[in-house]
């Protein structure tokens, strides 16, 4: 009997593992779409009431100018679909198969399910008050307060969110433009650091309606 429980401990971890670092393997597609489209809106209403801006694939602001609840929901649909349409086009002139395009933006919808439990963790009231303190010159980093504990918490708390994504992001091509190795590696940094910026122009140039709050 005991023999049992251990031969099911490593499979039961590597399980946990996959479904935290590679649902892909789980979930695609069409579901992964679903699934990923069910976390993307609610990042961006929890945004809006949170205070956080996610304005670019990768950012996360605390005291950015508030936005419209809309203005929250494309920030998080363009990134989406910004970052889903390059790497399809880059699948499609490194990959020796054929992508799908269902595949491809259903798996970086679900790849951005972190930045979901992030904006949850923003409405953390004591996290804003200390980002809008320090920008007003009246918070000090030597006078420790629950406000500050609650915004360093964030912030640590937004890194690992981060790296999360980003993990995420890469699987989701790998998997869904069937790459990997130092090439896809290369084009995946290569695509994502363009998508970064060339979502931080739209945003900031090219949808000004949606930025009023």
């Amino acid at each position: 009997m005991h023999e049992g429980v251990w031969e099911k401990g490593p499979g039961r971890r590597m399980e946990i593992s996959r479904w935290l670092f590679n649902p892909f393997y789980y979930v695609a597609g069409a579901k992964a779409l679903v699934i990923g489209l069910l976390a993307l809106l609610p990042t961006g209403i929890l945004g809006f009431l949170g205070g956080t801006r996610f304005d670019g694939i990768l950012d996360f602001h605390l005291g950015l100018p508030p936005l419209s609840i809309w203005g929250h929901i494309t920030e998080n649909l363009l990134s989406w679909l910004l970052l889903g349409m390059l790497l399809f086009l880059a699948g499609k002139i490194v990959s020796k198969s054929r992508p799908r395009l269902i595949d491809v933006f259903g798996t970086q919808a679900l790849a951005r399910f972190p930045y979901l439990l992030l904006s949850l963790v923003a409405l953390m009231l004591g996290a804003n008050r200390f980002t809008h303190a320090l920008l007003e010159g009246h918070a000090l980093w030597n006078q420790f307060s629950a406000d500050m504990a609650a915004f360093l918490f964030m912030v640590c708390f937004g890194l690992v969110m981060l790296v999360w994504m980003v993990l995420l992001m890469y699987r989701a091509f790998a998997l869904s433009c069937n790459v990997s190795g130092a090439v896809g590696v290369t084009v995946f940094v290569v695509t994502l650091v363009a998508g970064e910026i060339i979502s931080k122009i739209l945003i900031y140039h090219l949808f000004p309606i949606v930025m009023v709050a």
